[in-house]
């Protein structure tokens, strides 16, 4: 969204959740999303992809400092398991492209499985 709103072009790659390798040689892990600001440094963060792209185009930034809503780290922090609970089984039945072949798919499941959003 902010590349939009900042009029900015940018080249989307959606990566098969099963071959990430390329992911790792940009960020050093199987993350997304990846921001390649330029060879060899890569951003990784959704909300620091945001800040970099506001600050570095256009004339000036359009988003602001947060308020420092502890109560909404507080409750972000509260709820993680019950979120994990609720998406991890949702993630590969949404329409993402990196979900969109069964080997990928599979490759989640193996890695995420429920008994971890469980935290058993």
């Amino acid at each position: 969204m902010i590349f939009g709103l900042k009029n900015v072009a940018v080249d989307i790659v959606f990566v098969m959740y099963d071959k990430a390798q390329k992911v790792v040689e940009l960020a050093g892990r199987k993350i997304t999303p990846v921001l390649e600001t330029e060879p060899g440094l890569s951003l990784t963060e959704s909300l620091d992809i945001v800040a970099y792209v506001d600050k570095t185009y256009g004339p000036s930034p359009l988003l602001h400092p947060s308020e420092n809503r502890t109560d909404i780290s507080q409750w972000l922090s509260s709820t993680a398991m019950l979120r994990r609970k609720l998406l991890r089984p949702r993630y590969i039945r949404a329409y993402l492209p990196e979900f969109s072949q069964k080997s990928a798919r599979d490759a989640y499941i193996e890695s995420h499985p429920f008994t971890a959003a469980c935290g058993k």
